[in-house]
């Protein structure tokens, strides 16, 4: 059995047991080879990416996630794009759907059909629909696991009164989509929207199904790693001391070039604080504490943690 065809049996399978067992709440629950992802950002990716300066030659790390990350990169300017994520759902959602509905639509456009795709009481025809006319925009292996994923969830649900919407089941984040726009720089506004979709299409974006110590030798002059290294704690290294994150922070900034920056994790809202005590010691490191504004109107500020490598 090959991976394409792995994959769309594990999705049936998330489909199935999602359906019977209902959607669990979104937690720090770590992510596995098939989880809900998320369908697009919950941080202010935009505010931090302002301390990122673009070159010609500029290559970038990024977790893929929703795509958000790698969408801004690309609006910034930067082609050469290595990404990676345990979560092989991320690659169908963002570099499969969300990919083709660059290229497809305008900017108003794509921020309809994202209103559409992440309505809970979308309908199993319309969402057919939308699928289907962004098919031949992707690559034939992305294709067939959506034409299959389609054609199963709509049997499946055909006779429910009320089905639930594909996304709500395969996404974690789908009711945040408003917010995100604020966080995202390709959705400022249609200028800037048009920028990544004139350059998308050509753009070098290399996958890898990996977890964080597990990412490519190379040099790298931008790594953005979301908040994955607080997901990686609670995993595998639930009682890290100094000197362990020591030696997990060394391997990560061996892979920046130099005067390259390391955006290392991503603090929200209430949380920021206690986290911020919680990693103290990584100050210690050379690391920096950036406040920006959160997504969400309830809080006083995000916490990003960076560091450039001089």
């Amino acid at each position: 059995m090959n991976s394409v065809s792995k994959d769309i049996n594990a999705v049936k399978y998330l489909i199935n047991y999602t359906l019977i067992n209902g959607i669990e709440p979104s937690s720090n629950t770590p992510f596995s080879k098939y989880s809900r992802g998320y369908f697009c950002t919950n941080e202010n990716i935009k505010k931090y990416l302002e301390l990122v300066k673009v070159e010609q030659d500029t290559k970038a790390l990024s977790v893929l996630a929703s795509g958000d990350h790698v969408f801004n990169l690309i609006t910034k300017g930067i082609t050469n794009i290595d990404t990676f994520d345990i979560n092989r759902l991320s690659l169908y959602i963002a570099l499969g759907l969300k990919r083709a509905m660059i290229i497809k639509y305008n900017y108003l456009k794509y921020l309809e059909v994202c209103q559409k795709l992440t309505n809970p009481f979308l309908s199993l025809n319309d969402l057919g629909d939308i699928i289907n006319e962004l098919l031949p925009l992707m690559d034939k292996k992305i294709r067939k696991f959506w034409q299959e994923i389609i054609s199963f969830n709509y049997e499946r649900q055909k006779n429910y009164q009320n089905s639930t919407n594909l996304f709500y089941l395969l996404s974690q984040n789908t009711y945040g989509f408003k917010k995100s726009i604020r966080g995202n720089i390709f959705l400022e506004n249609a200028d800037e929207y048009n920028k990544l979709q004139n350059k998308i299409a050509s753009v070098n974006i290399n996958f890898q199904n990996n977890d964080i110590m597990n990412l490519p030798h190379q040099k790298y002059n931008i790594i953005l790693l979301s908040n994955i290294l607080t997901y990686y704690e609670s995993q595998y290294q639930k009682n890290f001391n100094k000197e362990e994150r020591k030696i997990v922070l060394q391997k990560l900034e061996n892979l920046l070039k130099d005067e390259g920056i390391i955006f290392l994790n991503y603090f929200f809202e209430n949380e920021a604080l206690k986290q911020k005590e919680k990693w103290q010691n990584i100050k210690d490191e050379g690391y920096t504490y950036l406040s920006i504004p959160p997504l969400s109107y309830l809080y006083e500020e995000d916490n990003v943690v960076y560091k450039r490598i001089k």
